[in-house]
C-alpha cells in the first residue's frame, strides 16, 4: 500500500521512482553485507537506475545529453 501511495503522489507531482526493492527481493542476502549492497548488489542497483533513466520523457534527458 505505501509503496502505491508513494508511487501515485511522485507520478503526480512529476517525479520518477527508481525501484531499487524488485531488483534485491529474494536475492538480499546474496547482494547484500552489513548494511551495505556488496559489488554484486551494486551492479544490480545500477542497472535498476539505468533502466529508470531510459525510460524517462525525452523532455528530461535531452538537456542533459551532449
Amino acid at each position: 500500500m505505501w509503496n502505491a501511495t508513494i508511487d501515485e503522489a511522485a507520478r503526480r507531482h512529476g517525479a520518477i521512482i527508481v525501484d531499487a526493492y524488485t531488483p534485491f527481493k529474494g536475492r538480499a542476502c546474496e547482494l547484500i553485507e552489513t548494511d551495505d549492497p556488496n559489488y554484486e548488489g551494486y551492479k544490480v542497483l545500477a542497472s535498476a537506475y539505468e533502466r529508470a533513466y531510459e525510460a524517462m520523457p525525452v523532455e528530461f534527458v535531452a538537456p542533459f545529453q551532449r
